[in-house]
């Protein structure tokens, strides 16, 4: 089959793809543990991820306090079926965030670094990742922004505060410098990478670096709020989006968070509904989806939007998303030129 990349929620099946995906790229990923690192963690989180999506499809998905749910998407060759990316979110109902702030000291004399573990309902975006097969094909737009197609189709049952948090500065051996600003100073995991492998076996351990509060130094202003190299084009498509820092960090790596409401994003104010006609490619570059969860599939491509409101797909491109004629599409028009949208 031809045609463009695919993005579409993941399922069971793409198992023996996504594994191979995320295993070779285990040295690019350093941090981003909504990534599985093992063939069995791959096939729960595949499981769990279908799960959810049914649950979001008939209308029964909800989340009981403290709860929380995955759902992972992936990018898919036409031809071949092969998962060349992936990305996620995490809908989380009054779930703890430990996050460190800056603050002005009580003293009022300087700035200080202050943890907090305060519950708070969010979708959290993650686990974007390009692997090498995929690169050069502009699929990290299609990636990121791509899910906030399909968060507008569930917003009445998942939370609507969209966040983000954002890999900080790590160095080549894989080790964020923040840790030793930080959280090293209140507990005896070696380094960041030690603080990860704790932190995986025991989730709960977190509570020991929270309600902790440090004079915020020069030094401290290298790594914290830095943002990964390898996670800068991500972050710059969030910021497109609409997302903003919301002023946590965190702990560990000493990355932002950036948050926005769903309804106050780019794609909140600027999609469009219409018809599909199908007909030559357009001008217009856009990220075109399926308004169905059941049947959700994203593709960037050019379209025309007629001025009675119908929107013209190439054949393949229709073939691709399983419309035709008649059926209702909804368009993201792309705000920058394509030199700019990776």
């Amino acid at each position: 089959m031809s045609g463009p990349v695919i993005f579409r929620p993941a399922q069971p099946s793409d198992v023996d793809s996504i594994w191979p995906l995320v295993r070779d790229g285990a040295h690019e990923i350093v941090g981003m543990t909504s990534l599985p690192s093992t063939r069995p963690a791959t096939v729960a989180l595949l499981d769990h991820s279908a799960q959810t999506l049914t649950r979001l499809a008939t209308g029964e998905f909800e989340l009981a306090r403290g709860g929380q749910a995955n759902l992972l998407m992936v990018a898919v060759q036409p031809h071949s079926g092969e998962v060349v990316g992936t990305s996620g979110m995490t809908f989380k109902k009054k779930v703890p965030n430990l996050a460190v702030q800056v603050t002005t000291s009580l003293d009022g004399l300087g700035l200080t670094m202050r943890s907090s573990s305060d519950p708070w309902s969010r979708t959290e975006l993650n686990s974007i990742y390009v692997g090498s097969a995929g690169r050069g094909q502009r699929l990290g737009t299609l990636l990121s922004r791509g899910r906030f197609m399909f968060l507008h189709l569930v917003r009445s049952q998942t939370p609507t505060t969209i966040a983000a948090h954002i890999r900080g500065l790590f160095d080549d051996d894989g080790v964020a410098p923040f840790w030793q600003s930080f959280g090293a100073q209140f507990v005896s995991w070696g380094n960041s990478i030690e603080a990860e492998q704790v932190l995986a076996v025991g989730p709960e351990r977190l509570d020991e670096l929270a309600d902790r509060v440090l004079p915020l130094t020069p030094t401290d202003l290298r790594s914290l709020g830095v943002v990964n190299a390898a996670s800068m084009a991500a972050f710059r498509m969030l910021i497109r989006e609409g997302l903003r820092s919301n002023g946590m960090y965190d702990p560990i790596d000493g990355g932002p968070t950036v948050a926005a409401e769903l309804a106050n994003t780019t794609s909140g104010r600027q999609r469009v509904h219409g018809p599909v006609v199908v007909a030559e490619a357009g001008t217009v570059d856009a990220l075109v989806a399926v308004p169905s969860v059941a049947r959700f599939a994203a593709v960037r491509t050019e379209v025309s939007i007629a001025a009675e409101g119908d929107v013209r797909l190439t054949a393949d491109v229709a073939a691709s998303l399983g419309v035709t004629g008649g059926d209702l599409i909804t368009v993201l028009p792309l705000d920058r030129p394509e030199s700019r949208q990776p």
